[in-house]
């Protein structure tokens, strides 16, 4: 069975928010940060993940915050 690729938003606020849809599309996850629930949901192999401010790959947060879902997304929060 192939895997659905996803497209995942991480670390994003205000402006670059949009400056991301408009280069990427709109994302099907959204991650306040890269925590260890973000991880595990990344299909690290299929999916594109999408890093911005000071997030990055090398770098897990050890305590997890919620993850943005629904159409009432405001990225500047």
């Amino acid at each position: 069975m192939d895997s659905l690729r996803c497209l995942h938003f991480i670390g994003f606020r205000g402006e670059e928010y949009w400056s991301a849809v408009r280069a990427f599309g709109s994302p099907h996850f959204i991650h306040r940060r890269h925590d260890l629930r973000a991880n595990r949901e990344i299909d690290w192999e299929n999916d594109l993940i999408v890093f911005a401010n000071k997030e990055h790959e090398g770098y897990v947060h050890r305590f997890n915050r919620a993850d943005v879902t629904g159409p009432g997304y405001d990225p500047i929060d």
